[in-house]
C-alpha cells in the first residue's frame, strides 16, 4: 500500500495545496489520479509516493481519515522540466500548484486515456539559449522553418506556441508544408477524439515532431524537445484573465530554462521588457535584413482639417478615399471605439451620461431595430433609452463628443453612396463565421470601405490595399504606463497589413510616436519609452504586484483595503480606486507594490507568504497587464 501526496488540479481558491491519499497500486510520482475532494471526483497530480508502513506512527496520530484514490488516469506523463516550471510559477504567482496546473493543462488531457508516456529518448549536451527575433510575420515564418529543418537534422522536436486558436490554425498551414506527417496541431477547439489522435501520434512518434499549439499544450512530453518558440510574444492573450493570472510566455521560458533548451520569442514589436533584456545581454537579439521593407506610402493628417464643421473624416482623407475607390481599391478605416460617440456631456453641470450600475460613461449607439438611438454600457451591457434631459441636473443642454465606428460608417455612406460599406466590430460580429463572412465579402468586392476596430487583427492576416487610422487620440488619455507601447505596436501592425497607403489622422500632430511609427523607428521609440519608465520606476526597472478587492459595500471594501495595507506596510503600498470604480454595482479598489525585479520571489519570502494568505476576497496579479 502506498501513501500518496497529490496536488488537486482545480481552480477553487485555497484547495490546491498538497493532500494525502492511499492506493493499493504501485503508483509513481508524476502520475495522474482521480481523488475525492468535497464530494467531487477530481484529477490530481502525484508528487510523492512511499510505503504506508514507513508512516504508520504519523497516520495513527493524524486527525483525519486517509481516503483511497478512485483510480489512475495515467502513468507518469509530465516531464521534469514541465513540473519544475509549475513549481517555480507557483511561487512566482503566489499561487497553489494546483491552480497553475489547471491553467496550463486542458480538461480533455485529464480524462481517462487522455494521456500517455512518450518515447524514452533524451537530449544531451544542450543548454538554455534565449533568443528574441524581431521582424514581420512572413520573415518570422521563414526563420521558424529554418529552425525546424535544423532541429529535425539533429533529431530534435520543436514546439511553436501561439496566443490564439486562429493564429495556431493559420501557422499550421504555413509551417507543416513538406513535413505534414511529422506535424501535429493541438488546441482546445479540437474535438476530443481529434485531440487524442494528434496527441498520441505526436507523443509516440519515434522521429522528431513539430508541435504547433496554444500554451495549454506545452505539457506534451517529448524528451527530444530541443526548441520552444513563442510567436507574437507581445500579445496580451498569453496572459490568463483569472487567478492566478498565469502568463504563458513566462511559463514557456521557465520550462525551456529547466530543460536547458533553446527558447525563441518572436514578434514585430516585442514588449519593452523583452527589448530591455535583449539590450542587457539576457537574450540573443536577431532581426531579418528586410524587415519592414515596402514600397507603401505613408502620411499624417490633422483631424478635421479642411472641414467647416466637425467631421470624423478630414477633407484631405475624403479626397484620397475617393481617388482610391476610382482605382477600384479597397480601404480600411480604423476606429478604436464602437458606437456613435464615446462621450455625452451636460454642458451646464459638466457631468457625463453614465451607466446606472457602473461608473463608466454610457456610449451612444444606433438602435438599428427601431431606427433610433440608445445608450449602451460597454461594461455591464445595460441599454438605456435616450433622454433629452441630463440625468444629473435635468438640463436640456447635452452634447456628444468623440468618434465611434457608427459615426464613421454614417459619414462614409453619405460621402460615398455608390461604394459598398462594411463594418467589423464586436457589435456586428457575434461569432467566428460572421466575422469571416464580413471579411470575405469585403475582399471579394471590386472596391469598398471597411470600418474596423482592433478586431481586424483576428480576421486579416494578409495585407489589404490601404489603411487609414481615423481615431486613436483617446487612447493617450488612459493613465497607464503601457499605453504608449500598445499604441505604437498597434500602429506598426496596421502598417504591416497595408500594401499601398497607410495614413494616420490625429489632433496630436506633435506626438513623436506617430513619426516613429511612420518611419519604422523602433530604436527611437524604445529609447524614449525606457527613459520614461526608469524615471518613474516602472517595469523593467521594478516588478509590479497588483492586489485588488471588490465588494458591493464601500464600507466592507474600505475595511478590506485598510487591513491589507497594514499587512503590506513594509512594501510601501499605494492604493487607489480602480479606473472604473464600479461595474454592475460592485466597487473595486487596487493596491500597487513595486519590488526590485531580481528580488521576487525568493528574496522576498515574507511578502510572498503575506500574499498567499490575504484571503479569497483579494486577487493578486504579478506583472499585471494594466495597473488601472
Amino acid at each position: 500500500m502506498k501513501l500518496l501526496t497529490v496536488i488537486p488540479i482545480i481552480k477553487n481558491v485555497f484547495t490546491g495545496q498538497p493532500l494525502s491519499y492511499f492506493a493499493v497500486q504501485n503508483i509513481k510520482p508524476g502520475s495522474l489520479v482521480f481523488v475525492a475532494l468535497r464530494n467531487k471526483k477530481i484529477p490530481a497530480l502525484v508528487t510523492a509516493a512511499e510505503d504506508v508502513k514507513n508512516k504508520k506512527a504519523e497516520l495513527k496520530s493524524a486527525l483525519f481519515k486517509l481516503k483511497k484514490i478512485f483510480g489512475i488516469i495515467s502513468e507518469p506523463f509530465l516531464s521534469k522540466s514541465f513540473l519544475g516550471a509549475v513549481n517555480y510559477a507557483s511561487d512566482y504567482y503566489a499561487a497553489d500548484p494546483g491552480r497553475i496546473l489547471k491553467q496550463i493543462i486542458p480538461a480533455h488531457a485529464l480524462q481517462k486515456g487522455g494521456t500517455l508516456e512518450s518515447p524514452a529518448k533524451t537530449l544531451s549536451g544542450n543548454y538554455f539559449q534565449p533568443i528574441i527575433f524581431q521582424t514581420d510575420a512572413d520573415e518570422r515564418v521563414r526563420y521558424y522553418k529554418n529552425i525546424i529543418r535544423e532541429s529535425f537534422a539533429k533529431n530534435e522536436s520543436v514546439f511553436v506556441c501561439f496566443p490564439t486558436i486562429e493564429e495556431t490554425k493559420e501557422a499550421f498551414e504555413k509551417l507543416n508544408q513538406g513535413i505534414s506527417h511529422k506535424s501535429f496541431i493541438l488546441h482546445s477547439g479540437l474535438k476530443t477524439s481529434e485531440f487524442k489522435k494528434n496527441y498520441k501520434e505526436a507523443a509516440r512518434s519515434k522521429d522528431p515532431v513539430l508541435l504547433i499549439g496554444t500554451g495549454m499544450h506545452l505539457f506534451v512530453n517529448r524528451p527530444d524537445l530541443g526548441t520552444i518558440i513563442v510567436d507574437h510574444e507581445a500579445s496580451a492573450n498569453y496572459k490568463k484573465m483569472e487567478r492566478p493570472f498565469l502568463d504563458i510566455r513566462f511559463f514557456a521560458e521557465c520550462m525551456a530554462k529547466h530543460a536547458q533548451i533553446r527558447f525563441i520569442a518572436g514578434d514585430l514589436v516585442p514588449r519593452v521588457e523583452t527589448e530591455y533584456a535583449a539590450d542587457g545581454g539576457l537574450y540573443q537579439k536577431r532581426t531579418a535584413g528586410s524587415q519592414y521593407a515596402t514600397s507603401r506610402k505613408t502620411a499624417f493628417f490633422l483631424a478635421n482639417s479642411g472641414n467647416t464643421e466637425f467631421s470624423a473624416i478630414s477633407r484631405n482623407i475624403k479626397d484620397i478615399i475617393g481617388q482610391m475607390l476610382k482605382r477600384n481599391e479597397k480601404v480600411v478605416l480604423f476606429v478604436n471605439r464602437r458606437g456613435l460617440s464615446p462621450l455625452t456631456l451636460c454642458l451646464d453641470c459638466g457631468q457625463p451620461v453614465k451607466c446606472g450600475k457602473c461608473s463608466t460613461p454610457a456610449i451612444l449607439h444606433k438602435n438599428n431595430k427601431e431606427s433610433s438611438r440608445q445608450f449602451v454600457c460597454h461594461k455591464c451591457f445595460a441599454k438605456m433609452t435616450i433622454e433629452d434631459r441630463c440625468f444629473h441636473c435635468g438640463s436640456w443642454n447635452l452634447k456628444s463628443y468623440g468618434i465611434g465606428t457608427e459615426k464613421v460608417e454614417e459619414e462614409t455612406r453619405r460621402y460615398f453612396p455608390d461604394s459598398p460599406i462594411f463594418q467589423l466590430n464586436s457589435d456586428c460580429v457575434k461569432n467566428r463565421k460572421q466575422g469571416e463572412r464580413i471579411r470575405d465579402d469585403f475582399l471579394k468586392a471590386s472596391r469598398g470601405i471597411l470600418v474596423a476596430t482592433e478586431l481586424i487583427f483576428s480576421y486579416f492576416h494578409e495585407p489589404v490595399d490601404n489603411i487609414i487610422i481615423v481615431s486613436v487620440d483617446n487612447l493617450f488619455t488612459l493613465p497607464d504606463f503601457r499605453a504608449s507601447e500598445r499604441i505604437f505596436r498597434m500602429l506598426l501592425r496596421l502598417k504591416c497589413l497595408t500594401n499601398n497607403f497607410f495614413g494616420i489622422q490625429s489632433r496630436l500632430e506633435n506626438k513623436k510616436i506617430f513619426k516613429d511609427a511612420l518611419n519604422d523607428n523602433l530604436a527611437s521609440f524604445y529609447r524614449e519609452e525606457l527613459e520614461g519608465r526608469e524615471q518613474l520606476g516602472y517595469p523593467p526597472f521594478s516588478r509590479l504586484i497588483k492586489i485588488s478587492s471588490s465588494a458591493k459595500s464601500l464600507a466592507l471594501l474600505d475595511a478590506d483595503i485598510n487591513r491589507a495595507k497594514i499587512l503590506l506596510k513594509q512594501s510601501q503600498p499605494l492604493d487607489f480606486p480602480s479606473f472604473i470604480h464600479k461595474i454592475n454595482d460592485v466597487y473595486t479598489h487596487n493596491i500597487i507594490l513595486k519590488v526590485p525585479p531580481d528580488a521576487w520571489p525568493y528574496k522576498n519570502t515574507t511578502l510572498l507568504e503575506t500574499l498567499r494568505n490575504l484571503g479569497p476576497r483579494f486577487t493578486v496579479q504579478i506583472d499585471p497587464v494594466s495597473i488601472l
